[in-house]
């Protein structure tokens, strides 16, 4: 799995229209093993993990429920 800082985000966050973000065929997240244990899950808050494709959004890492914005306010 890639850590941020092989993934360039050690420093900075992934910009509102680049491509990068977490890889969807990487280990699967904290949420997703959650889910598999029969939880829901949630995210509040600023996701700024990659939003390139669905797979890279909270849905598509693994969270049930998402209510916040993407990117940062800047």
């Amino acid at each position: 799995r890639a850590s941020p800082v092989e993934k360039g985000a050690q420093n900075a966050v992934f910009k509102r229209l680049s491509t990068a973000g977490l890889d969807p065929n990487d280990d699967p997240l904290l949420p997703e093993y959650l889910q598999m244990h029969g939880y829901k899950t949630h995210l509040v808050g600023k996701w700024h993990l990659g939003q390139a494709s669905f797979d890279q959004t909270p849905a598509g890492q693994g969270f049930d429920e998402f209510f916040g914005f993407f990117g940062a306010f800047c």
